[in-house]
């Protein structure tokens, strides 16, 4: 097992030292009023229809007025500043999950709320008043999960349920929306239902329809994954070309993170033998993944993790938050910068979180990403967006690669197409422990260094003064 940082503050030194400086969040202060809870959900929306993003929480502590938590809703007053808007929802058990969308398709954002006693549905008046429906077919459900999605093409918002009735009785269930926010149950569709199941839409093979990706458990524990191609109308069929193997998800993000017209994956939880692992998948266009081994990312579990383009460069960056082996104190909030050609880096690191949740919206009106995060450690906070825009960055030409990584000191550089004449290597206090110049033709470099476990920052330079930067794991 890698012997991973295990102080916040060991960790926000070298992001503030060695890493790159494009990102840049800086905590709120004063904070906005908010719910401090842990779990549970939080998403952000324009809710009122006046032009800014509003939030909905629900979690588990207590709201503004020394209560049991439950799910409310904030409006911004367009400056990020919120005030609470009273609701009448039902009385939720336990951490409840969520899902935003316009449902019944008159141009606002509805809600679905789902804990162990029930689920219900709630139109939007349109003025960020919810109204229970109650002739939805959606079942109550323990670690319950749904998203929503046009699955049949026919214009308005179906919903993916799966959930558990009990520890024994998992169940995945597809609901058709006649338009008006009336569902019906498919009949035809069979999906494997798992305990702990986490879901997402994909386009798999870039056909233009919501195919399905799942993960989960079965009754013996053992991590199971599900991929589910559709047809375009909501007829479902096994996948089997994936490459995607079980895990243990927490959290699944899907997005093109390399920018070549299909959708890549970013996990974050457990392995098959629930040690904790980050994966990001990517797609060759026809549903076929490879593992991408030369990601920075740790791996965590307590876990949330979501793609955003943080600095406006049209490509997307990554949030990752959780907790390394060994559990607290090694938790943290990580922005990872996308440089291109699937190449990342650590460019802030934000309070580190356990069980935590997120969103990403816009929430002063500054035309950058915020980021909200609550957790088990320091509950809510919000974190503005501090980074200077300055158009679409040019990204580095040095495609390079690093492996093993993580590595016990030895490790190998390949490089190719490009003239390089520098390699460093830099420690988590920025100080330079490495250095070595490259002559000629060289395309690649084998190294062994003798140095304390911990993160590293690996750096080429190329003899026209571009550089490109990469974490290296030394255990």
């Amino acid at each position: 097992m890698i012997k991973y940082i295990s102080s916040i503050i060991f960790t926000v030194s070298f992001l503030m030292q060695g890493f790159a400086q494009d990102i840049n969040f800086n905590l709120a202060d004063p904070q906005p009023l908010i719910q401090e809870v842990y779990s549970g959900s939080i998403l952000s929306g324009d809710l009122d229809n006046d032009g800014d993003i509003d939030l909905i929480q629900s979690g588990l502590g207590e709201n503004l007025m020394g209560q049991s938590a439950e799910p409310s809703v904030f409006l911004n007053d367009g400056s990020g500043n919120f005030i609470l808007e009273e609701q009448n929802f039902n009385n939720f058990f336990t951490t409840e999950r969520m899902v935003l969308g316009d449902l019944d398709n008159d141009e606002d954002l509805d809600i679905i709320i789902t804990s162990y006693n029930r689920t219900d549905f709630y139109r939007n008046d349109g003025q960020a008043q919810f109204i229970y429906d109650d002739s939805t077919p959606f079942l109550p459900s323990d670690a319950g999960e749904l998203i929503i999605g046009d699955v049949d093409g026919d214009g308005d918002n179906d919903v993916l349920q799966y959930g558990e009735l009990d520890a024994s009785n998992p169940f995945a269930l597809l609901f058709f929306n006649d338009g008006s926010g009336g569902f019906t149950q498919a009949q035809n569709v069979n999906l494997t239902s798992f305990l702990s199941a986490k879901i997402e839409f994909i386009d798999l093979e870039s056909d233009g329809d919501l195919d399905i990706l799942s993960f989960g458990k079965n009754e013996n524990d053992e991590a199971q994954v599900g991929l589910y191609e559709n047809d375009g109308s909501g007829n479902y069929s096994v996948f089997s070309n994936s490459n995607i193997t079980p895990h243990f998800a927490e959290e699944i993000s899907v997005g093109d993170i390399d920018n070549d017209g299909d959708e890549d994956v970013l996990i974050s939880g457990g392995s098959d033998d629930s040690t904790p692992k980050t994966i990001l998948y990517i797609n060759n266009g026809n549903g076929n993944f490879i593992e991408l081994m030369t990601t920075p990312f740790p791996d965590i579990f307590a876990s949330s993790n979501a793609f955003a383009d943080f600095d406006n460069d049209n490509d997307l960056d990554i949030l990752l938050i959780g907790s390394m082996d060994g559990g607290i104190p090694n938790i943290f909030s990580i922005v990872f910068e996308n440089l291109g050609n699937n190449n990342f880096i650590a460019a802030d690191s934000l309070g580190g979180e356990y069980i935590p949740a997120n969103t990403i919206a816009d929430l002063n009106g500054d035309g950058k990403k915020d980021i909200v995060i609550q957790g088990f450690v320091d509950d809510t906070n919000v974190y503005w967006n501090e980074s200077v825009i300055s158009g679409i960055k040019e990204i580095s030409n040095i495609p390079f690669s690093v492996f093993p990584n993580p590595t016990n000191g030895q490790f190998q550089i390949e490089w190719k197409e490009v003239d390089v004449n520098k390699i460093e290597i830099m420690d988590q206090y920025g100080r330079l422990i490495y250095r070595e110049s490259i002559e000629g033709e060289q395309v690649s470099k084998s190294l062994e260094i003798d140095v304390p476990s911990g993160l590293y920052l690996l750096k080429i330079s190329g003899e026209t003064g571009n550089s490109v930067e990469r974490i290296l794991l030394i255990n």
